[in-house]
């Protein structure tokens, strides 16, 4: 049996196993991971990389962040200050909320967005009952992986693909040149969430939500001069990522440490509060779905839906299946990876038939970057687990948006082929 097919039946194992909840998540990534070590599909230092990766130490740094704003007091006052903005309803808080965080991503980093927009959601939760965070973090998650969609800084996807089309010789992708079909998911996304979504996540989210250690309340006042130093590290983080002076993943370390060091933060509570269980999720799955890309598996998934199109597919249908094929793909292994192998077979394709092939490329990233089904989609998604949804919620709520989304999505691209 080929690797290929065995990295299959392990992601196949996988979905079904976060699905059904059988054992917690962490431990089914980290079993994944083992599997692909086992079965030979990659080396172990390649299934663990992931939890040293640039992404993990994103993760893990803003985390400590967020544990800073928490311990100083500074995400209570952003939280407070939103509350006075957006009054007192829950509703009003989520699209301001939702608003922000769209913006945010399209010129900082989707996962730093959602990392740094969650401390801020759990101190207003805390200053305002009405305000949950289980109707406000799976919303922030996907509005910063549809934001993140707008432009070529918003996610990974469009760096990836921007290097494989200059060194294929072909045409690269504009700075906004996505955000003509990328604006109306976001919109949508927003309307959704504030209308439909919102009755239906109260609906679908029956779990009591269990505090996070950074909600743990501060036996002493800190002094107020570290909430606003923990809000100048901040800032500076956002300027980097914005500013790309140097990986997202070393700005966030260094602004961990910062907070360790001005004394925003200690190291027993940097340890003792940090969420390990989304940073063993986010990084055995960056483990098993490498294992999917380098084995072929991925390619022979998306090598079959290519074979049933035939040579003499229309264009905007060419747009619409891999939009479908990149949405079901990064649903269940990097999206990075996802782009890594459609667009290269894609080009091939397009320069065969003679079309646009910078523009089917634009569509692989977007569909890549909708993908809100399971919590094991994107960094930005999987960071939402914290506030106790289970596998079904993300397919229950999710789904919808990523059906919708979809149909959105083709409908632009129908609108640009017709007038290119």
């Amino acid at each position: 049996m080929s690797t290929g097919i065995i990295a299959i039946i392990i992601i196949i194992a996988v979905i079904v196993l976060y699905a059904t909840n059988i054992i917690p998540y962490p431990v089914t990534s980290l079993l994944a991971c083992t599997a692909m070590v086992v079965f030979n599909v990659i080396p172990f230092s390649t299934a663990f990389a992931g939890f040293g990766s640039d992404v993990i130490m994103l993760v893990a740094g803003m985390m400590v962040i967020g544990n800073a704003l928490f311990e100083t007091g500074a995400a209570k006052m952003l939280g407070a200050g939103m509350i006075r903005i957006c009054g007192k309803s829950e509703r009003v808080f989520l699209l301001v909320s939702l608003i922000f965080a769209s913006i945010m991503t399209t010129f900082c980093s989707n996962t730093a967005t959602i990392a740094l927009m969650m401390p801020v959601v759990s101190a207003a939760a805390k200053v305002n009952e009405r305000i949950r965070k289980k109707n406000c973090f799976m919303a922030l998650g996907m509005a910063s992986v549809l934001g993140g969609g707008l432009t070529m800084v918003g996610s990974s996807p469009q760096l990836v693909v921007q290097e494989i089309l200059i060194a294929g010789g072909v045409r690269p992708i504009g700075f906004f040149e996505m955000m003509s079909a990328g604006l109306p998911r976001v919109i949508v996304l927003i309307l959704y969430f504030t209308t439909i979504g919102y009755a239906l996540q109260k609906k679908v989210f029956t779990f009591e939500e269990t505090p996070d250690e950074e909600e743990a309340e501060v036996k002493e006042q800190p002094p107020k001069w570290k909430a606003y130093v923990s809000l100048g590290i901040l800032a500076a983080c956002v300027i980097s990522f914005i500013a790309q002076i140097v990986s997202v993943g070393t700005t966030a370390l260094i602004g961990s440490l910062a907070c360790i060091l001005t004394g925003c933060i200690s190291w027993k509570n940097v340890v003792t509060k940090m969420n390990w269980s989304t940073l063993i999720v986010l990084g055995g799955a960056i483990g098993f779905a490498t294992g999917l890309d380098k084995s072929g598996g991925g390619a022979m998934i998306a090598g079959f839906f290519v074979r049933l199109l035939g040579d003499h597919i229309d264009f905007f249908a060419l747009i619409a299946v891999f939009v479908l094929l990149s949405t079901i793909l990064a649903n269940i292994m990097s999206h990075t990876a996802t782009v890594s192998i459609l667009v290269p077979i894609a080009i091939g394709l397009t320069q065969q038939l003679g079309y646009d092939s910078t523009m089917i490329a634009i569509a692989i990233i977007l569909g890549a970057c909708m993908s809100c089904v399971s919590p094991i989609a994107t960094p930005p998604i999987t960071m939402t687990l914290r506030a106790g949804y289970r596998f079904s919620d993300y397919v229950k709520v999710g789904g919808l948006l990523n059906l919708i989304n979809y149909l959105v999505t083709i409908g632009a691209f129908f609108v640009l082929v017709r007038i290119v």
